[in-house]
């Protein structure tokens, strides 16, 4: 019979046959210790899962370190746990939206003008590799980790971030994405500022300019502040 198992653990097999001879009536099973008959058959179904993380935004040229963990379930009924040293994981980071990727640490096995790619091994008892990077100019650094569990059986399996694998016990993560942004303002000269008397007083319009490149989702205020250019003292605020 050929079978499978949707999850890790292990499936044990055994066989038996009852048969007459001679007006004898016999029965043998696996396991019964019985000279000839073998033991019981064990399968051993393992699977694992890898995450990325975390996803955070910095100012561009700030040092951003991606970190990546490959959980094993090595199906002996205890669940999953952190994947021992030596396990192989493959980073690889990839630019966009005005990025540019910078290593720090370590040095990448491979790269292109947006991709960096690096094959590290686990190590320090916790399942990990990382890779430290930056940025000189604001856009989006994606961050994905891929590895690959060889059976002792024959096979292999491979769990990737960003692939929507999830199992009793664990899931493959989203990949990680690492954004880095830049503030610029521009205060514009005196003479397009225009000025209109009111009924209340004098209305301002000013130009400036404050841009935010490369922020997902901004929350925040950017305050503008008038200045008295004889006494440099404040004058009042207002937000946007």
């Amino acid at each position: 019979m050929t079978f499978t198992s949707a999850t890790a653990g292990t499936v044990i097999g055994n066989a038996t046959t009852t048969f007459t001879l001679h007006g004898v009536t016999l029965t043998r099973s696996t396991g019964d210790a019985k000279s000839g008959d073998s033991g019981p058959a064990t399968k051993v179904f393992e699977d694992e899962y890898i995450t990325i993380t975390p996803t955070a935004s910095n100012k561009a040229g700030d040092p951003h370190t991606f970190t990546a963990t490959v959980y094993l379930n090595a199906g002996d009924g205890t669940g999953f746990h952190v994947a021992p040293n030596g396990t192989a994981v493959t980073v690889t980071l990839t630019a966009s939206n005005g990025a540019s990727i910078s290593p720090i640490s370590p040095s990448p096995t491979s790269t292109t003008a947006t991709t960096a790619t690096y094959n590290l091994t686990t190590s320090g008892g916790n399942g990990q590799v990382a890779v430290t990077f930056t940025s000189p100019t604001a856009g989006t650094v994606m961050g994905q980790a891929t590895t690959t569990l060889s059976l002792s059986g024959g096979g292999s399996i491979t769990r990737t971030t960003g692939d929507s694998y999830s199992t009793t016990g664990g899931a493959d993560s989203p990949n990680a994405n690492k954004y880095f942004i830049t503030l610029t303002t521009q205060a514009l000269p005196s003479d397009q500022v225009t000025a209109t008397a009111t009924s209340s007083g004098i209305s301002l319009l000013l130009t400036d300019r404050a841009d935010l490149e490369g922020a997902f989702n901004p929350t925040g205020t950017i305050t503008f502040r008038l200045y008295n250019s004889a006494t440099r003292s404040s004058i009042p605020t207002w937000s946007t």
